[in-house]
């Protein structure tokens, strides 16, 4: 038995994405370090899962920008390739090139200069931030009251209740996968995590938050960021079957974009790890891929991925402090043509599975963000009631 086929022997296990109703069925991810390269050619399974037509069904369909031509010559089909994310991170960056002569290749561990956190990420069905308790008033009745005492009493009456609102929009039939990843993955990027708990006071009136409760503070000022202020690779599937492609993030797309913000620009971003219409925002901040020759294809090179990123916390861990690591993999052939020093210049991919038995064919991004640099950005939060000069104040006390 080759040493490939005994990764296959894996037992599976539960891998768990931001909270309940997310759990991709993987086998346990393998710390990169340990993983073997042969320096034989590799044997890939192809792009297409089995009883699939790629024609009538793009959402299994491989290898989708090599055979771009064709299938914009479809009039069925031709419209779902207009979309300026399919390709936004080759457009931007340009292609991977990558160096023949030194397969089989293990990059080093490409890590992001500033490291994001984890936090608990208060799902919609949740009441935790405003729901008051008898002798224990919520985080946003706390701020609310915080914010009148140090604003002048003529403007006092003026001033929006978050509370109020947050009790007025509360949706207890909320889909189980809504809340707040994307705040707290956008926040764990761009600003400092609470790390202990906070008094504010105003006069003789003192006002207590839990680390909890600031970092739900902090992430509603991060809810409502507008996508003119963010940059999006890839495209977001929100439901319409008819014009998604299951294989977009693109293998090619994906493994530029790793490069480009982890190795060369060291930034964290955003991935939406699930291929469907939930939203499974976690903030990736290091890497690392190997690289092995493919089997009867001189052109084109097998990757296996590891994406490292913060956890989200439990609910009952809300006061946790620090960053939890998981680890994702992610398995695709990579495909281009020769330049004149005989490196591949990369024009197509397709996932695949890899010997450890994860099937990036069924499970790969949906899509990527990164915070523009050289501006802050701006935040924004749906709550009319929340200030961010007033959750800043708070804040400060924590840090």
């Amino acid at each position: 038995m080759t040493s490939r086929a005994r990764f296959a022997f894996l037992l599976s296990g539960l891998f768990t994405a931001c909270g309940p109703g997310a759990t991709l069925h993987d086998p346990p991810v393998l710390d990169p370090a340990t993983v073997p390269l042969s320096g034989d050619p590799v044997e890939v399974l192809p792009p297409e899962l089995p009883g699939f037509d790629a024609r009538e069904d793009l959402r299994h369909f491989g290898d989708v920008l090599r055979d771009s031509a064709l299938l914009r010559s479809d009039p069925r089909l031709g419209s779902y390739f207009e979309d300026p994310g399919l390709d936004a991170v080759t457009r931007e960056f340009g292609p991977a090139v990558i160096s023949m002569q030194n397969l089989p290749y293990r990059s080093p561990l490409g890590q992001a200069a500033r490291k994001p956190w984890s936090s608990w990420w208060y799902p919609k069905k949740e009441d935790y931030l405003f729901k008051d308790l008898e002798g224990r008033a919520s985080a946003l009745s706390k701020y609310d009251a915080f914010r009148r005492r140090r604003t002048d009493s003529a403007r006092r009456a003026s001033l929006a209740s978050a509370a109020d609102y947050a009790r007025r929009n509360y949706r207890a039939d909320a889909l189980a996968w809504e809340g707040l990843c994307d705040a707290w993955s956008l926040a764990s990027i761009d600003a400092p995590e609470p790390a202990r708990a906070a008094r504010v006071s105003v006069g003789d009136t003192r006002y207590a938050f839990g680390v909890g409760e600031l970092k739900g503070l902090l992430l509603m000022t991060y809810e409502a960021v507008e996508e003119k202020d963010l940059l999006y690779y890839g495209q977001k599937f929100t439901g319409d079957h008819r014009g998604w492609i299951h294989p977009d993030v693109f293998p090619e797309q994906f493994h530029r974009f790793v490069q480009a913000q982890i190795f060369e620009r060291r930034e964290a971003f955003v991935m939406d790890h699930d291929p469907g219409p939930e939203v499974w925002s976690v903030p990736v901040f290091k890497a690392n891929y190997t690289l092995e020759a493919v089997a009867n294809d001189p052109n084109a090179v097998f990757v296996r991925t590891w994406l490292f990123s913060a956890a989200p916390t439990q609910s009952q861990d809300r006061d946790l402090v620090g960053t939890t690591e998981v680890i994702r993999e992610y398995a695709y052939v990579l495909r281009g043509t020769r330049d004149a020093n005989g490196n591949l210049v990369i024009n197509s991919g397709y996932w695949t599975q890899s010997p450890s038995g994860v099937d990036s064919r069924r499970n790969h991004p949906d899509f990527f963000v990164r915070i523009p640099s050289g501006r802050p950005l701006p935040r924004r939060s749906w709550n009319p009631g929340i200030d961010n000069a007033t959750v800043d104040e708070i804040l400060k006390e924590s840090r």
